[in-house]
């Protein structure tokens, strides 16, 4: 009997040791699935904000130079200067590209610090509002 008893509690002591190991791990992995999630946004963030800003400035400059050359070279009717139109037109096209870019760079940025910081990846943008509100309701018989 007490070879049973002296068993089954070493049985049980050994269980519970390797359901413990196995919650550390668990939150070891977690740990380390936040850092490897922290480093992927951050890694993206360093490639799109740069990679936005270039096209911000290049799509700004040549607008510029598409809206100057256009207006100072342009002929409606003979279609001389069109470069300077299509100089503008790819300005334009740039900066519509680079706008959304650099923003999506900035919003992995904070991700990535919100990772770090072990807080929810999706906030909420709803104010509080503590007011208590009557509601009336109107009935109309058909």
């Amino acid at each position: 009997m007490k070879k049973i008893i002296s068993f089954s509690c070493i049985f049980f002591l050994t269980i519970q040791l390797l359901v413990a190991q196995d919650s550390l791990k668990t939150e070891n992995q977690a740990k380390s699935k936040a850092m490897k999630t922290h480093d992927f946004y951050l890694q993206k963030s360093k490639t799109l904000i740069p990679v936005g800003a270039v096209l911000l400035g290049a799509g700004i400059g040549a607008t510029i130079g598409g809206v100057v050359g256009t207006f100072q070279h342009y002929d409606l009717f003979s279609g001389e200067g069109s470069g300077y139109l299509v100089l503008w037109i790819t300005g334009i096209a740039c900066v519509s590209t680079g706008i959304p870019i650099l923003i999506k760079g900035f919003v992995y940025h904070s991700r990535a610090n919100l990772i770090l910081r072990d807080e929810s990846l999706y906030r909420s943008y709803h104010l509080p509002i503590k007011v208590n509100v009557l509601s009336v309701g109107v009935a109309i018989p058909l």
